[in-house]
């Protein structure tokens, strides 16, 4: 693929990734205190599919779906999910295409 070509798709890719904002905006709603109360609450839980799935629709969006790193055990009980967000005026570029001085 040619350079400039590359350059193109990943900045457009970028640019369709959520903006920065939504987590900001996630943060302060209802559905943090909410997610975090139902979490506390399922992992008293033995089954880890129930667990997520009950965290689903408060994380979803602007996270991806929940999923369990590690393995569900008494002691360790952690849920996450993966946010990928980018500035509306994010572009791609090469390190010497730039003139840091």
């Amino acid at each position: 693929m040619y350079e400039g070509l590359a350059k193109g798709y990943a900045t457009e890719y970028v640019q369709k990734k959520a903006d920065h904002s939504c987590i900001q905006e996630w943060i302060e709603s209802p559905q943090r205190t909410q997610a975090f109360n139902k979490f506390v609450l399922a992992s008293q839980m033995e089954n880890e599919g129930r667990v997520l799935e009950q965290m689903a629709p408060l994380i979803h969006p602007p996270f991806s779906k929940p999923f369990i790193p590690y393995p569900w055990s008494k002691n360790f009980k952690s849920v996450s999910a993966q946010l990928v967000s980018a500035a509306p005026e994010t572009d791609v570029f090469e390190v010497s295409d730039v003139d840091f001085c």
